[in-house]
């Protein structure tokens, strides 16, 4: 007798869901680990401008336009890194979310596993009380049969 769970499509769409959830979670980590390793290259970069700006200010003769465009640099450069720190903001924000939702399909989908093993341990249970009963109904009609035999 093969076992069907009532809920089993249920199960199933919830399944897929934790799935899904988790790769949408995976990919949202990836992208922070990306947004992480841009604002460790562009502060990489900001600590060389600094560093080429103090090397042509300590110069005798300094190109004033250098040094202007150094200061340029430097402020796009922190802009960059304001605007990817906005964003890693952001992406946390939504990483937490999305592992929140996770979280709560996983439980849904264990509700659903536990139940599923309750119906088949009484479907067990039922089957085991019927073989029982059939058992006792064979010692029964066996006990009548050699009462019968017993009085003619």
């Amino acid at each position: 007798m093969k076992f069907l769970f009532s809920l089993q499509t249920v199960l199933d769409v919830k399944h897929l869901m934790v799935e899904g959830l988790e790769i949408q979670l995976a990919q949202l980590r990836n992208i922070c680990m990306q947004l992480l390793a841009l604002l460790e290259t562009l502060g990489r970069v900001l600590d060389d401008l600094f560093e080429s700006l103090k090397e042509q200010k300590e110069q005798e003769e300094f190109d004033i336009f250098l040094i202007l465009r150094h200061h340029e640099n430097i402020n796009y450069i922190e802009g960059q890194i304001a605007q990817a720190e906005e964003e890693l903001k952001i992406l946390e924000e939504k990483i937490e979310e999305k592992r929140k939702e996770l979280v709560a399909a996983r439980q849904e989908e264990e509700v659903l596993e536990i139940l599923k093993e309750k119906e088949y341990q009484l479907l067990l249970d039922a089957i085991e009380a019927a073989e029982r009963k059939e058992v006792d109904d064979i010692y029964i009609a066996r006990a009548h049969r050699m009462r019968r035999e017993n009085f003619t």
